[in-house]
């Protein structure tokens, strides 16, 4: 199985499809999560946003 969103999906989400853009954020959830710590931490400020 592949890891990958299928490139049908990533063009429906550019053009704003509300299925196909909760799809491709449920795949990086993981991601942005990693990526929005700060020094390791959540940034409380930006939490709620």
């Amino acid at each position: 199985m592949s890891r990958l969103l299928p490139y049908e999906t990533i063009l429906k989400a550019r053009e704003g499809a509300p299925e196909a853009v909760t799809a491709v954020l449920l795949h990086y959830a993981g991601y942005i999560r990693y990526f929005s710590k700060v020094n390791g931490q959540v940034n409380a400020e930006v939490e709620d946003y």
